[in-house]
Order: C-alpha cells, then structure tokens, then sequence
C-alpha cells in the first residue's frame, strides 16, 4: 500500500495501531508521500536476519475448513382442518291447547 492518499490514511489509522507500531508511519512522512505502509513482518528484511546469523522463519498457512452447509428441510405446513360448528337446534315449543269452556258433550 503505497501512501498516495496520505492524509486519508494517515487519518484512518487508529491511535493504538500507530502506538503499537502495526503500521510504522509518521503523520508528516504521510503527508509528504515518503512513506510506505508495510506490516511489520514485512518490514524485517532477509538482510538483517542474514547478518544476525537467524534463519526466517516460514509461517504456515492454515487450511480453511470448508463448512458444510446445512439444508434446511422444508417444514410441511400442516393444514388446520376446520371445526364443523353444530348448528343448535332449536327447541320447538310445545302449543299448549286452551282449554275452552267445557263442551256439553262432555
């Protein structure tokens, strides 16, 4: 990442990342297009290490594991069968017979 747009980058870098020196940048190098950003690691060159008499050590590359996706299974809806209501049959009321004046037949 070269610092073309210094300012912009140089604004985006939070303080503990500069204080922790994960991009090694100054503000006023940013702006005037000096610098580069470079991870830290990247930093260390074969050289140094050379000169110290230390081999560079190869970091292995973790494997992603390839998660398997679930299939969801379909959820059958199940159909609510519908409650026949009962009609309520009504009660017929009973006509009671006046009862007249007696017959003479009687």
């Amino acid at each position: 990442m070269k610092s073309d747009g210094g300012l912009l980058l140089a604004a985006r870098l939070s303080e503990p990342a500069r204080r922790c020196g994960y991009f090694q940048v100054t503000f006023v190098m940013c702006l005037a297009g000096v610098a580069t950003v470079t991870h830290p690691e990247e930093r260390d060159s074969e050289a140094e290490y050379e000169q110290l008499g230390l081999k560079k050590k190869k970091k292995k590359k973790k494997k992603k594991k390839k998660k398997k996706k679930k299939k969801k299974k379909k959820k059958k809806k199940k159909k609510k069968k519908k409650k026949k209501k009962k009609k309520k049959k009504k009660k017929k009321k009973k006509k009671k017979k006046k009862k007249g004046p007696p017959l003479l037949s009687e």
